[in-house]
């Protein structure tokens, strides 16, 4: 029996077709899982990063309490609408809170849920030298000066009245007005403080007028 050559190659023609078909949907499998891995992964950050805000301690009432916003800088690219200026309040404080832990107890697991890129480093370099230092916020003043026209930056100015830890004077504290500068992300949903310069620093003067004294007879 004689097999010609052109048999030969249709014999051996279509099987190399469908390898290369085998191969090639292979390969569609693997990015397709590659892909709902990357996918599956993101979520997980974002959820990681909703329920380390969701399940921080509450604020108490009077802290809020100690929060004003002056008048918006003039021609912002955008308004800030309640619930934004809220929020960011309620981050500004949590960095706060963080920062008070880190000085207290050099424990850094929570900055990055409050803090990004150049203010993560900067607190995360100079945790080492605070020397267990309480840090306490008694309140703040705060200005908006910049919001993007897609509300994920802000700028604002903060007036910051702070109670500090004297170094060698485990029972001292002093309180201090602090002038700072704020830019703050909009990520995963939360606002995170991505640079934040002090630009002044002040003593406070104690007044007559802001203790409790006995009222004249």
């Amino acid at each position: 029996m004689k097999i010609s050559r052109g048999s030969l190659e249709h014999r051996w023609k279509f099987p190399g077709v469908h390898l290369l078909a085998v191969v090639l949907a292979f390969v569609a499998v693997l990015s397709l899982i590659f892909a709902v891995g990357q996918v599956l992964s993101l979520l997980n950050g974002r959820t990681e990063a909703e329920a380390a805000f969701t399940n921080s301690a509450e604020l108490p009432d009077e802290l809020l309490d100690a929060v004003s916003w002056t008048e918006d800088t003039p021609g912002l690219p955008r308004e800030m609408d309640p619930l934004t200026r809220e929020a960011v309040t309620i981050s500004w404080l949590r960095a706060w809170e963080q920062l008070a832990i880190v000085s207290q107890t050099g424990e850094t697991v929570g900055v990055e849920v409050y803090f990004s890129n150049d203010s993560r480093t900067a607190v995360l370099a100079g945790s080492p030298t605070w020397n267990d230092r309480t840090i306490d916020q008694l309140g703040h003043e705060l200005t908006l000066t910049f919001f993007s026209e897609d509300g994920q930056v802000l700028a604002m100015d903060s007036s910051s009245l702070v109670q500090r830890g004297v170094d060698d004077l485990p029972e001292a504290t002093v309180d201090l007005r602090e002038n700072y500068e704020v830019v703050m992300l909009l990520e995963d949903g939360n606002w995170r403080v991505q640079h934040m310069v002090r630009r002044s620093i002040e003593p406070v003067e104690l007044r007559a007028d802001d203790q409790d004294s006995e009222p004249e007879e």
